[in-house]
């Protein structure tokens, strides 16, 4: 019946004790990424500049997709309608993906 109490009491943030020595002081996120950021190798934190190269591929691919949807008509005149909105669609597709991926 014990275990029962105690499982429904509510949960108390993680205590530490400070260097001053006090029992109930709580840190901020930023006292913890402090640590961390102590504790890790500075090359976890230089910018990777190859990155950049991924972003000018993704908005590459994202403005020639976006062309290709105004200009498929006059690309292909003997299409009709029919055989065109399936490319929009999956040209569309292509730029939502590269949105996405330059979001992460």
């Amino acid at each position: 019946m014990q275990e029962l109490a105690r499982a429904s009491e509510p949960k108390r943030p993680i205590e530490t004790k400070s260097e001053a020595g006090k029992s109930d002081d709580l840190k901020t996120m930023a006292y913890y990424a402090q640590r961390l950021r102590a504790e890790m190798p500075a090359s976890y934190f230089e910018p990777a500049r190859i990155r950049l190269l991924w972003f000018v591929g993704y908005v590459a691919v994202s403005f020639g997709a976006l062309w290709l949807i105004g200009n498929l008509n006059s690309l292909l005149p003997a299409a009709n309608w029919v055989l065109t909105w399936p490319l929009k669609a999956l040209l569309g597709v292509v730029v939502g993906i590269c949105s996405g991926a330059l979001g992460f």
